[in-house]
C-alpha cells in the first residue's frame, strides 16, 4: 500500500492509470482507504480543484453511479449527471480530508448523491402527471404540462438558491444539504460527521436555528408570496 506522501508526488496520470488498475481487481477493503489512488484523485479533484481530476473521475465511477440509480428510469445521463453535479457543489474543499476520510467514506457521500439524483427524478415525473389523468399516463406529456414542470424545476432551483445565501457557516449549508438534498436523519448526520456535529439534538438546532431565520426573512416571503 502505497503512502500518503508518496500517492501526492505522483502525476495525475499515473493516478488515473492507478486507479483504473485496483478497480479491476477483486474487493479488498484495503482499497477503501485513505492511501490510494483513487482517494487522492477525489483529493485532488475537491481541494486542488483539478479539472483532469474531476473528468478523470466521472469517467471512472460513471457506472457504479448509473447502478446505484437503478434501471427502469428514462433519462438516466441527466440523473448521473445530476448525482456528480451535487457531489461537485457539496463536497467541502477546506475540510475535504476530515470529513472524508478513506475512499469507504467518499463513495458513500456520492452513492447518496445518486439516490437523492434518482427521488428527484421520479418527483418529477409524479408531478408531470398530476392532474392529466390517464390521457397524459397513456401518452407523451403535453406541450403545456412539460412547460409546468418546466417552470417548476426553475422555480424550486431559484428558491434553493435564495435559501443558500441565508445561511451563515459550512454546518449550516451541510445541514441543510444532508437534510433536505440527501433526506438524512438527525442521527445519520450525526453519526456520519460526528465533529461537527455531536449529538442529534445539535443537528436538530441548527436546523430549528436555520428555519426560525428563514422563516423571518423578508425576501423569502416576498418570493413565495409572488410564487402563489
Amino acid at each position: 500500500m502505497a503512502s500518503s506522501k508518496g500517492l501526492r508526488a505522483l502525476d495525475v496520470d499515473t493516478l488515473i492509470l492507478r486507479c483504473r488498475a485496483e478497480s479491476r481487481k477483486a474487493f479488498d477493503a484495503q482499497l477503501l482507504g485513505a492511501n490510494t489512488p483513487c482517494y487522492e484523485l477525489f483529493r485532488r479533484a475537491v481541494e486542488e480543484g483539478l479539472p483532469e481530476a474531476w473528468d478523470a473521475i466521472y469517467h471512472q465511477y460513471r457506472r457504479l453511479v448509473l447502478l446505484w440509480i437503478g434501471p427502469n428510469l428514462s433519462d438516466v445521463d441527466e440523473m448521473v449527471n445530476r448525482a456528480f453535479a451535487k457531489f461537485w457543489r457539496f463536497c467541502p474543499r477546506e475540510s475535504f480530508s476530515e470529513r472524508f476520510p478513506t475512499l469507504h467514506h467518499v463513495l458513500s457521500y456520492l452513492r447518496q448523491c445518486a439516490i437523492s439524483a434518482r427521488q428527484e427524478a421520479l418527483r418529477q415525473r409524479a408531478r408531470s402527471y398530476q392532474g392529466g389523468g390517464e390521457a397524459i399516463a397513456a401518452t407523451s406529456a403535453s406541450p403545456e404540462v412539460v412547460e409546468d414542470v418546466a417552470l417548476d424545476n426553475v422555480a424550486h432551483q431559484q428558491l434553493k438558491e435564495l435559501v443558500w445565501v441565508k445561511l451563515k457557516d459550512d454546518r449550516e449549508r451541510l445541514v441543510m444539504h444532508l437534510s433536505y438534498e440527501i433526506g438524512l436523519a438527525p442521527s445519520e448526520i450525526c453519526a456520519r460527521f460526528p465533529k461537527e456535529f455531536p449529538s442529534a439534538d445539535e443537528v436538530r438546532r441548527i436546523k430549528e436555528r436555520i428555519l426560525k431565520r428563514l422563516r423571518r426573512d423578508k425576501e423569502l416571503q416576498a418570493w413565495w408570496e409572488g410564487s402563489t
